[in-house]
């Protein structure tokens, strides 16, 4: 079973921001690593839907491609059509070609490989398999979707002049694609003029769940609970956020992760990290958190069970989501390598740093905090504490449905997870 939607803001016509660019143009790339990832560092990727076409002022002069900035500029055009191609979730290759375009500087020193240097170091940093990459170019695959992208570029009404060209609803902003923000903002209010859409401007609440994922409270609380949030017009006010930690520790000096309820715990923490980092839209993840949060897998302790991957891969195909992305994920050790691997920065470490860094620290899981308040025992009446911290509740329906009162308790007396306890009784 699985959430619906259907009175979230998001589900208004998003509007189309494209950006026609060429890999070597110096204001291409400041625009894609300045002004372009606005985007993603606030919620205006909910409204958009993100299209990235690398062509730009390249030319076909007889069987040829010239490219305003040299070959290099060709090759780098095919590798993005590729990463694209490969990774069609636009938070996955956005973060590939930002990477790309902070690293032109690269090309102009150094051997003579170092333009497949400068990406396959970005692949690496980001997770995506360099193998799959080269092949999509060494094929010939690379070259036909460049021109792909080219046919596109050069059947633009009204052409393009120059790059970089942001268009916003097929109309060109022109001189003014640095201001692409309002120009969205203003597209979106136009098409999406509606109660909701005026709740968007007041300030938001931030939500946010400290988990992890075989504590059998914490999935209780996910199925039953947190779920209101996407069954309600609650969505339209709130940022949430997941952070799949919990009780973890991380243990030095063998740098290992040691989870609560075993190393399929550890191995599902990761998949949900990855999951949330591909798809930043809460409304993507959480279906998938969702769904595998209700198989109510059984704890297996110390070991790294089949079960789990089954019950994963099957919410990713029920969820559309593409289970390759999880795998290259979680394989290249940007979720966390397996099975008490040595590890380097990544994904869940970083989920672990927030945790640990929370003030006051967590005593327990499901440990929910709004706008950095922790809600201790009363986390399940989380509804009530959003609602009194939106400035504009008499406007939202599930505020209006809900008692608001709050007790203010701090020590539970609902079924939680305790650090203390970890190692005892199956870990719970």
């Amino acid at each position: 079973m699985f959430i619906s939607p259907s009175l979230s803001c998001l589900d208004y016509d998003k509007v189309t921001l494209s950006l026609y660019y060429e890999t070597l143009c110096p204001y291409s790339a400041s625009f894609i690593s300045n002004d372009l990832v606005k985007v993603f560092q606030t919620d205006l990727y909910t409204i958009v839907n993100l299209r990235l076409v690398p062509w730009g002022n390249a030319r076909i002069v007889g069987d040829m491609i010239q490219c305003q900035h040299g070959e290099d500029e060709c090759y780098l055009n095919a590798i993005d059509s590729c990463v694209i191609h490969l990774w069609p979730d636009v938070k996955t290759h956005f973060d590939f070609i930002r990477c790309t375009e902070e690293k032109r500087f690269v090309l102009k020193e150094g051997p003579e490989n170092r333009k497949e240097a400068m990406w396959r170091n970005c692949s690496d940093q980001l997770g995506l398999r360099a193998d799959m990459i080269n092949k999509c170019y060494s094929t010939g695959i690379g070259l036909k979707l460049l021109l792909q992208h080219g046919d596109e570029t050069e059947n633009l009404k009204p052409p393009h002049e120059y790059v970089p060209w942001v268009v916003v609803n097929n109309v060109p902003l022109k001189d003014d694609y640095e201001n692409f923000v309002k120009s969205v903002c203003d597209a979106y209010q136009d098409n999406n003029v509606t109660d909701a859409q005026s709740r968007i401007k007041s300030k938001k609440v931030n939500l946010s769940l400290y988990y992890e994922s075989l504590c059998p409270y914490c999935r209780s609380f996910i199925v039953s609970q947190l779920v209101k949030v996407f069954n309600t017009d609650l969505l339209n006010i709130i940022n949430l956020r997941l952070v799949p930690w919990g009780n973890a520790q991380y243990v030095e000096p063998n740098k290992t992760i040691i989870c609560q309820h075993g190393e399929d715990e550890c191995y599902l923490n990761t998949i949900h990290a990855c999951a949330i980092n591909i798809w930043p839209d809460p409304r993507k993840h959480f279906n998938f958190m969702y769904c595998v949060e209700n198989q109510g897998l059984h704890v297996n302790d110390n070991q790294h069970s089949n079960g789990a991957d089954a019950v994963w891969k099957a919410c990713s195909a029920a969820s559309g989501m593409d289970q390759k992305l999880i795998n290259n994920c979680y394989d290249s050790g940007y979720g966390r390598k397996a099975s008490f691997y040595y590890l380097e920065l990544n994904l869940l470490l970083r989920y672990a740093t927030e945790t640990d860094n929370l003030r006051p620290k967590h005593l327990f899981v499901p440990w929910v905090t709004v706008n950095n308040q922790p809600l201790y025992d009363e986390y399940e009446n989380f509804v009530a504490y959003v609602c009194n911290a939106y400035k504009d509740k008499a406007s939202v329906k599930a505020c209006l449905s809900h008692s608001l009162h709050v007790t203010g308790e701090k020590f539970s007396i609902s079924p939680v997870c305790y650090p203390e306890r970890r190692y005892q009784n199956g870990g719970k």
